[in-house]
């Protein structure tokens, strides 16, 4: 089952649930009467209440599933990539394991720049480094974004001129 399914199917159940028992609540205190002040107040109390519970539920039912996917995505993933043996990869700086992953699309470098550097990420402790070299991108990168930059750079110059 898809992790965002059973969120789906929780939260109805959440909300069907949180609803039977407000009826339950509303009718014991409109069971018990008081002052109109004190009738507003209680009842601006259940609200409260009832919206604290709904949301609060809601929130923990869509991170507890959330939470769920990602671990047992982690854990196939896991024994995967143990499996495979991703040994045309240089070891992990940081930890030295060899339990690397190709990184196919990073913030900085789109679909492109992962490729141009052979970018991998360790499995073990998360660091990213050149799967060839088993050195930082650090350098690369930094070319990669000035080059990109200086070029935006250049074609705005350049269309604000002819535009002009």
């Amino acid at each position: 089952m898809k992790w965002w399914k059973l969120a789906v199917f929780a939260s109805i159940a959440w909300v069907l649930l949180l609803v039977t028992l407000t009826a339950g609540v509303i009718w014991y205190v409109s069971a018990r009467p008081l002052g109109v002040k004190e009738a507003d107040a209680r009842e601006e109390l259940v609200g409260m209440l009832v919206g604290a519970l709904l949301g609060g539920g809601l929130v923990a039912i869509w991170l507890g599933a959330y939470i769920w996917h990602k671990v047992r995505t982690n854990r196939v993933a896991a024994v995967t990539a143990a499996d495979l043996g991703l040994s045309d990869f240089a070891p992990c700086p940081a930890c030295s394991s060899r339990r690397v992953q190709k990184v196919t699309y990073t913030w900085w470098g789109g679909l492109l720049g992962p490729a141009l550097f052979r970018h991998v990420k360790c499995l073990n402790c998360g660091a990213t480094f050149n799967g060839l070299t088993g050195k930082s991108n650090a350098v690369p990168i930094a070319i990669y974004l000035g080059v990109g930059i200086a070029l935006v750079v250049v074609a705005v110059i350049a269309w604000i001129h002819w535009a002009m």
